[in-house]
């Protein structure tokens, strides 16, 4: 009942088993992620951090179920992959940027290691989430795509959030 893709990824699986250490020297993702990470930086000096965020977290949530659900071929996800990794990852490089403007000094450093790392206690569930949402439908795809509305919970937190471009760093 699987797609092309869940196949290909499949046998992606299989070979990054045979070379768990990368001894092939190509990570098939940096290449692809890492133009947003050094463009968010460029848009939330020009458009502000909320802005910045907002466009990132608003391309994650279409890119990600657009990239797993209507890439039906392999050559469709390999033109699709670069435009979801470019917002999905790239929205990281916003987190390095608001969050130490967000704190005084004296809590920074805490108040940032907790907003970083308050997510993977939830994240924690992903694997299992995943694999009983791909069970449930049968395929890969749909369980991603799914999954990939989390950015959506991003887009309604910055509502709540305040602008800190062109402020200075609070005591």
């Amino acid at each position: 009942m699987g797609t092309e893709l869940d196949r290909r990824y499949a046998a992606h699986s299989r070979h990054a088993r045979r070379d768990p250490a990368g001894e092939s020297g190509y990570n098939d993702t940096d290449h692809r992620r890492n133009p947003g990470c050094l463009c968010l930086p460029l848009i939330a000096d020009r458009w502000g951090r909320k802005i910045a965020l907002f466009v990132y977290f608003l391309g994650a949530l279409l890119s990600v179920p657009t990239t797993f659900m209507l890439a039906t071929e392999f050559s469709h996800a390999v033109l699709a992959y670069p435009i979801m990794g470019f917002f999905a990852s790239g929205v990281t490089a916003g987190f390095a940027i608001y969050f130490p403007e967000l704190f005084p000094t004296a809590i920074r450093a805490t108040a940032q290691g907790f907003c970083f790392n308050f997510a993977r206690f939830f994240s924690a569930a992903g694997p299992l989430l995943a694999g009983l949402l791909t069970a449930a439908h049968g395929s890969f795809a749909p369980a991603i795509a799914t999954i990939g509305s989390i950015y959506f919970v991003g887009l309604i937190i910055l509502i709540f959030a305040r602008e800190t471009k062109g402020q200075a760093l609070p005591d």
